[in-house]
């Protein structure tokens, strides 16, 4: 005898066949809410795979029935995105911030694999991005906390752990960033010093002194001189292109390294001593393709080894590159308070203070306005007290004006007998210090 066939209940659904496969298909007020495809041309299969999709069950409302097919749609998309596959799909995801330069991808390329890398060694059996649990994220960022040498460091390691998943969160089927629920440390980051006028000086006359051993030591000077005249990057000084220079314009138009994803260029003026250090490098060493050739190729193949000669010219006239952590800053190593980058501040800061627009520090340099501001606001207010001296009437400080001279007695004494002579009642005591103040 055969067996009657179990029916799906009303609302739950149907199967149908399309093609070759069978779909499974929901009405609500005779209208189609959904289809699904079952993946299957045989019957009994495609049965068991709706069961198992839409169990049974009574969906009185459209909302109910949204709300369970969203909720299997996520629990199927949890395993979608593996961690071995996450890092691919974020980089080509379109909801990523194709404005991210190529250097901070990287950065955040080398951290993910530093977290997968910690992870097969705790958690081995964790393989989809679903399964990152704030308990885990808690767990590797103690971790990352215990390697680091700077709050800095150990937020921008966090926060390009969030950025990824963030971007990845819809297609992992979860709702929650666990790594936005890992506390940020208070900023413990040292800025690189700017040079003074005098320390630049002794910079550039530091490559004259046969002392100082150093690869390329001409084209070196030039590298430092074309930082000082730019303020830009190490990278982009190194790799200055003669086709990025018109001197008939007198000016260097390029698209920082940095800011290559965005596609953003800058456009730095030539001045007459810049336009002289040019010029010498032309008669060096011609002008076709890299304006340093030499320290251009080094950079490509060993850039630490261009840095470490930078660092040693620093040295040599005396400065200190690397500090201790001061008592109570978190930092487990030295920091560098003066290097390549120092040359950028110097740039910023004396154009700022030579009354420079930040509008226009900002298409030099490609930062931006937000960014420049530590070095303009700073000036500014050094102008502003500055110009305070020629305000007529006021006092240049505070201590100026509690150093004042108090008033003579013979002052005090004739506008207290003023006062008491133009009074009208008079006390006792009053008339009797009045006779006092005139016998005296």
């Amino acid at each position: 005898m055969a067996t009657a066939k179990k029916r799906r209940t009303k609302g739950s659904g149907s199967i149908v066949k399309r093609g070759k496969v069978y779909y499974l298909v929901i009405k609500e007020d005779g209208k189609v809410v959904s289809k699904k495809s079952l993946r299957t041309g045989d019957r009994k299969t495609a049965e068991q795979k709706a069961e198992e999709l839409l169990p049974n069950f009574d969906l009185k409302t459209k909302e109910e029935f949204v709300a369970k097919v969203a909720e299997i749609r996520r629990l199927k998309s949890q395993d979608k995105v593996k961690l071995s596959q996450a890092w691919e799909m974020f980089y080509t995801s379109k909801f990523r911030r194709q404005q991210t330069a190529e250097g901070t991808l990287g950065n955040y390329k080398r951290n993910y694999e530093r977290f997968l890398g910690w992870l097969n060694r705790n958690y081995p059996t964790c393989k989809t991005l679903s399964e990152i649990t704030l308990k885990i994220a808690e767990e590797y960022a103690q971790d990352v906390e215990d390697m680091i040498i700077s709050n800095s460091t150990y937020n921008y390691h966090i926060r390009g752990m969030a950025t990824i998943t963030n971007v990845l969160m819809h297609d992992a089927g979860i709702s929650e960033n666990v790594w936005e629920r890992i506390p940020r440390k208070p900023n413990d980051s040292i800025g690189k010093k700017a040079f003074t006028e005098e320390e630049v000086g002794r910079l550039l006359e530091a490559f004259d002194d046969e002392s100082l051993k150093l690869m390329h030591k001409e084209q070196m000077k030039i590298l430092f001189c074309i930082a000082l005249f730019t303020g830009m990057r190490l990278a982009d000084c190194a790799l200055l292109l003669w086709r990025d220079i018109d001197l008939k314009s007198g000016m260097i138009s390029l698209m920082p390294v940095k800011t290559k994803g965005s596609r953003k260029r800058i456009t730095a003026p030539l001045t007459p001593a810049f336009r002289e250090k040019l010029q010498e490098a032309a008669d060096s060493w011609g002008m076709d393709g890299y304006v340093i050739p030499a320290v251009a190729e080094r950079y490509q193949q060993n850039a630490s080894g261009v840095s470490d000669d930078i660092q040693k010219v620093i040295s040599f006239i005396g400065l200190e590159t690397n500090i201790e952590p001061e008592v109570g800053q978190s930092r487990k190593r030295k920091a560098v308070q003066y290097g390549f980058h120092s040359f950028r501040h110097t740039f910023c800061s004396h154009s700022a203070s030579n009354g420079m627009p930040v509008a226009l520090l900002s298409e030099i340099t490609g930062d931006s306005i937000a960014t420049l501001q530590k070095y303009y606001v700073k000036i500014q207010h050094q102008a502003l007290h500055k110009a305070a001296t020629a305000i007529p009437g006021l006092p240049v400080t505070a201590k100026e004006v509690s150093q004042e001279q108090p008033a003579p007695k013979h002052a005090i004494k004739e506008n207290l007998l003023a006062e008491l002579q133009n009074a009208t009642d008079l006390t006792d005591r009053e008339k009797m210090l009045l006779a006092l103040l005139k016998e005296k």
